[in-house]
């Protein structure tokens, strides 16, 4: 629910700012590290079965993954 209510906060911030670039890219990185912040609250509970810190883990590292792309990107504008 909070990232399809991020992806709409996204849509609405590019139609009001003309589809500015870098408010897009600045949004993303946002959503990402609070995604990224979710993962490790979740990942803090120690009654998850193995098999699930192992898919979560995998996911937050997905996640760190495309952070660092959308930061080289902010870089590059």
């Amino acid at each position: 629910i909070t990232g399809a209510m991020h992806r709409a906060w996204m849509d609405t911030k590019a139609f009001f700012s003309a589809d500015n670039d870098e408010a897009m890219l600045e949004e993303s990185i946002r959503g990402e590290k609070a995604a990224v912040e979710e993962y490790k609250d979740i990942l803090k509970d120690t009654d998850l079965p193995p098999s699930t810190v192992t898919m979560l883990t995998f996911q937050m590292n997905h996640i760190k993954n495309d952070l660092n792309k959308i930061k080289n990107l902010e870089d590059l504008s």
